[in-house]
């Protein structure tokens, strides 16, 4: 099961709890990227509502594409500190290596997921900072 943009946003709502993990589907590979998230907040509002919509959001704007995938990532530390996304290396079309994938999260690193500029150095209330990529 996936969920573009739009869809995401509709299963987010319905969904109250942030005590449930997403179920995680076999995959063919290991390989991907992982993203290290650091809060402006202490205790963010619905940490993996935002994180989730804010990355599909900034994927399709670093890659001028649309109909990112929720299932193009592993989502499950989302929810506490500390937080982080894994890209898997073989789901998302035109970057199935993690060569592809580094070439657009490398840049990412020291920005802000909901910011589209690198300042207030700070970051603004309820904002993530990207703190490293790690492709394995």
């Amino acid at each position: 099961m996936h969920f573009t943009l739009a869809s995401a946003a509709t299963l987010l709502a319905l969904s109250s709890s942030t005590a449930a993990r997403p179920a995680l589907s076999p995959r063919a590979s290991d390989s991907g990227c992982t993203v290290t998230l650091n809060s402006t907040r202490t205790t963010p509002a619905n940490p993996a509502e935002v994180i989730l919509m804010r990355t599909m959001v900034k994927w399709n704007n670093s890659t001028n594409s649309s109909g990112f995938s929720s299932s193009y990532c592993d989502w499950s530390n989302t929810i506490q500190d500390p937080f982080s996304i894994f890209f898997y290396a073989d789901t998302i079309p035109n970057y199935t290596t993690t060569d592809a994938l580094a070439a657009v999260l490398d840049k990412w690193v020291g920005t802000w997921l909901i910011s589209p500029t690198t300042s207030p150095a700070t970051g603004n209330a309820g904002d993530y900072n990207i703190t490293s990529v790690t492709c394995v």
